[in-house]
């Protein structure tokens, strides 16, 4: 809801937050099944179109609200996969046609995976959408080696 997103952005600011970024987030039927990176639309350009509409929206807020950066994607691996490229460049184009001052960039939760790295070339900065455990009693998704991978391929994009 936007008006919900306008009160919260406001009272943050009022308190004297400093908000650096929004991050939208696909929810499909929950928020882990079905995980939005399997997520496979029947129709990639009504997506592209919709989600630019999401976006556009968001990165007015960002405008409106002295807002630098917008994150357009959050593991959604399928959907923003080197296959559908020009989709994405399309979109980010014109959202940095309209928002020529904002950041842009995404929450990759797979780190270095073969099919989903072209987006990170349209993009300001790569986020990394990882939740270390502060307990080694914790199971957690994020290793050494896979941590290790993402520096590597960071380094060299």
């Amino acid at each position: 809801d936007e008006n919900m997103m306008e009160y919260a952005i406001g009272k943050l600011q009022q308190n004297g937050r400093k908000i650096v970024m929004l991050k939208p987030h696909l929810f499909l039927a929950s928020d882990w099944e079905p995980y939005r990176g399997d997520y496979k639309p029947n129709d990639v350009s009504a997506f592209y179109t919709n989600w630019g509409k999401v976006l556009d929206r968001d990165a007015q807020l960002c405008i409106d609200n002295n807002i630098p950066v917008l994150c357009i994607e959050v593991e959604m691996d399928e959907v923003f996969a080197d296959a559908n490229y020009e989709y994405a460049r399309t979109m980010i184009a014109n959202l940095r046609n309209k928002y020529p001052k904002l950041k842009l960039t995404v929450a990759n939760d797979k780190y270095f995976v073969s099919g989903y790295q072209r987006i990170f070339d349209l993009v300001d900065f790569i986020g990394i959408n990882i939740y270390p455990s502060y307990s080694s009693s914790v199971p957690t998704k994020t290793n050494d080696i896979s941590m290790a991978k993402a520096a590597e391929f960071m380094f060299n994009c």
